[in-house]
């Protein structure tokens, strides 16, 4: 089977592929006031219209055939995967989590509007990490319509410090993303996310990489040989970035750090 660039998919060529998507257009965004009145404004849901934007998205990952979908928990990040599902292929046997380890960068600028908590605000970000314990319902109405298919019934991972700094998120994210790709055997990984861990996903390949645009539904494909054997881990290969995948970067000779990218 071929991919939208040309190449075929994992499971005839022992490619393995990973994609690093960020989730689509937020209603903050669009509404920045919303923040101000909203119960948890470090979860801003998807702006009117996002849902047709992620569905469209689909497009770009045909040919693909995933064997493990893992999602942050916050709501953009699950509205996305939902309208996504249903338009990708999937394997028989994929399985399809949602991972704390995935989670927005938990600094005081993201969650908090740059501002240290209150001992009240403090507790809403509690009981909403308890809700997040298990799927809300409403995703997992979102996801039925995908056969054979179930969700996992708990939410994985280990939620972030907070604060934490942009270093911590990175050495988070790939921690959960090997956790992820020895669970995917191999085969296809796609990570519903955040701008930072788009960003790591280049940075891991190409650490003197300066990323300078990630756009809502922006997303990078790497790929590697399929591990032959277990403790195996051949070296990946970031595919160039085309302007329609929403990720730009170019190297810096020097550099080792990107550049600054928005809160996720």
């Amino acid at each position: 089977m071929m991919t939208a660039n040309g190449a075929s998919s994992s499971a005839t060529d022992g490619t393995q592929r990973l994609v690093v998507m960020r989730h689509g257009r937020r209603l903050d965004s669009v509404h920045p006031q919303w923040q101000l009145t909203a119960s948890a404004p470090w979860d801003s849901p998807l702006a009117p219209g996002s849902l047709a934007e992620c569905s469209s998205k689909a497009a770009q990952l045909k040919g693909l055939n995933f064997k493990v979908v893992a999602i942050s928990p916050f709501t953009r990040c699950l509205q996305t995967a939902a309208a996504l599902l249903s338009h990708i292929k999937l394997d028989p046997s994929c399985k399809i989590v949602i991972h704390r380890g995935l989670s927005e960068v938990h600094c005081y600028e993201f969650m908090f509007l740059g501002r240290g908590p209150s001992l009240c605000q403090r507790l809403a970000l509690w009981r909403w990490r308890r809700s997040r314990d298990s799927p809300p319902p409403e995703f997992a109405r979102m996801g039925s319509p995908i056969p054979g298919l179930p969700l996992q019934p708990s939410t994985l991972g280990s939620w972030p410090p907070l604060p934490e700094t942009p270093q911590q998120a990175r050495q988070r994210y790939e921690a959960t993303l090997q956790e992820l790709l020895g669970l995917a055997a191999g085969g296809d990984v796609l990570l519903v996310s955040h701008a930072e861990c788009v960003q790591h996903s280049v940075l891991r390949v190409s650490p003197g990489a300066a990323v300078n645009v990630i756009s809502f539904l922006g997303h990078t494909t790497s790929t590697r040989p399929a591990p032959s054997a277990p403790g195996t881990s051949p070296r990946w290969q970031l595919q160039p970035w085309v302007p329609e995948h929403g990720v730009e970067w170019y190297e810096q000779a020097r550099s080792t750090t990107a550049g600054a990218v928005p809160p996720s």
